[in-house]
This record gives C-alpha cells, structure tokens and sequence, in this order.
C-alpha cells in the first residue's frame, strides 16, 4: 500500500520519496521502479526516489505510514531520526494501538489517523497490484488541525486516491468501522486462503463474518463508539464486492511465512472486550485458528 501510495501521489506531481529498510528491495525498486500495474490491466513504471537509511532522505512535511502494526515502534524511532524536520504523522495502519504508541514520541499536534479502502498488494518486490479503489480518510487528533487534514486530503485526491477530511470528534467511530472490517475479512481470507470477493460467496463463511462483526459491534457500543450493525455489516460487504480481486494483507503475510497482524486486530476487540465485561468467544476461536494453522506465536 506505501508503494501504491506512493506511486499516485509521485504521478500527481507531488514531491515523494519511500522509505524502506530491506536493501534488497530498496535495489530492486531504485533500478526498475515501482511496476504498478491497476484494476483495469494496464501497467506503469514509476520512479520515485527511494532510500534504505532514512537520514539520507530530503526533508518532507508528511510522513505517511503503512507499516505493520508489530513494527510501529521501530518506525516511530526511525521518523524521530529525521532531524532536519519535524514531519506530521499520518498513520494508516491497520489495528489499533498503533496512534498511541506514536504519541510517546511525538505531540498530538503531529498525528493525523487515516482509512484508507483502496487496496493492493505486493506481487514480489517492486511489482504493486492494485486489486479496489474507495474513498480515504484522514482525521487530525488535534481538532485546530482539521484545515491542515483537508489539504492532505486534498493531496491525495489529487494522486486519484479520493481524500476526504473528517473532524478530530469522528476519529473513534472511524477507527473502530475500519477495525470491523479489518477484523472480519483478513483473518477468515488467510485461513480460507480467499480473496475478499469469494468470502461472502460462501455462505459458512459468510455467517462467520457476521458473527465477528456482532461482537465487535458490541465491543465498540460498550466503549461509547456510536456504531450499529447493519451500518457496519454493509459496509463489510461493499468492502469486498469493491476489492473482489483483493488478496488482503493477512493472506500475504500467511502466504509468505510472515507474522501476521491479528493480535493488533482480532486481539484488540478480544482486550477491549474483557475490560468491559463482553464475552468475545468468535474472536478468540480464530485467533487460535489461526495461529495453530499457521505455527504463529504470541
């Protein structure tokens, strides 16, 4: 998804550059550019600039995140390196937890929360798939930086990535819609080993889903979040009619040997849940699901 981002926004003429730690992809990726190749089969290169060490990179005023949720700490320590600058933060990360431990090294005033329902992923290094588009959101957590939200928004309209800025107050509510959806799909499409458009096609499956999303729901109403089902459950299945052809990121990372996000997903509705008393049963079964189907630790 960074390099997806990355790719639109570098197109649209705006001045970006990646960062990535894997040397080998960072060679890859400076020698052939970006391959994006979209929903509609054409293909492009890209080349924006890319850096392995992140204090060789020019001085930037945003810095768009979309990094592991497990890796969040290691990011933040590699941004608060950036000395030349002090960049805002926008995190689009999946799961929760992710703005609170960024909020240890830099102000709220920095931090900005996005959603974001396009989707891609990584073929092989430097190949992109763009597999669905939808909107993006962005809210700033200091609510005096609402207009700074809107120009970022605007920003990535203009890259073709539809931004829409939304008031520091619709911050909770946008965090736990996304984790809904999140917490539905991308545990079942890894264990099923499905894109997202076969998930409601199968009617199990489907009724797992719906099942995941009822406690969450309920998770997310005792926590104060204004949230009903039916809203939530359509926009679950929008989500994968619109990235049928989508991998998500949880079949990736299966698909590849990697850690996989579900304790930042699954595992936050399960925490949140036993802090307010709310039996979340379906959520634990998959998460157990999962790692004895994959070998996965803790």
């Amino acid at each position: 998804m960074g390099g997806y981002f990355g790719a639109r926004l570098h197109d649209a003429g705006a001045d970006v550059c990646l960062y990535e730690r894997d040397p080998e992809k960072v060679n890859i990726i400076a020698k052939q550019g970006l391959a994006v190749y979209e929903a509609d089969g054409s293909r492009r290169f890209v080349f924006p600039p890319i850096f392995c060490d992140i204090t060789d990179a020019p001085p930037v005023g945003l810095v768009v995140l979309l990094v592991k949720s497990y890796h969040t700490p290691d990011a933040a320590k590699d941004i608060a390196r950036i000395t030349a600058c002090a960049p805002d933060i926008l995190s689009m990360q999946n799961g929760m937890g992710n703005l609170e431990t960024l909020a240890d090294f830099f102000s709220r005033e920095r931090l900005f929360y996005g959603v974001t329902y396009q989707a891609a992923y990584e073929e092989k290094a430097g190949n992109i798939l763009h597999t669905g588009s939808g909107e993006t959101f962005i809210a700033p957590l200091d609510p005096d930086r609402l207009p700074v939200a809107r120009e970022y928004a605007a920003c990535l309209t203009r890259g073709g990535l539809a931004g829409e800025a939304i008031a520091a107050s619709e911050l909770e509510s946008l965090r736990w819609r996304k984790l809904l959806v999140n917490a539905a799909i991308n545990p079942l499409s890894a264990i099923y080993r499905l894109r997202n458009g076969a998930l409601i096609e199968d009617e199990a499956v489907r009724a797992e889903m719906a099942e995941l999303t009822q406690e969450g729901v309920a998770v997310a109403v005792s926590r104060g979040v204004k949230l009903e089902f039916t809203s939530i459950w359509q926009n679950i299945l929008e989500t994968c009619q619109k990235t049928a052809a989508n991998r998500s990121s949880m079949l990736s990372d299966v698909e590849h040997g990697r850690r996989t996000e579900i304790d930042a997903i699954n595992g936050s509705i399960v925490s949140f849940g036993a802090e307010r008393g709310i039996a979340t049963p379906a959520h634990e079964h998959i998460i157990r699901r999962l790692k004895a189907q994959y070998s996965e630790q803790g």
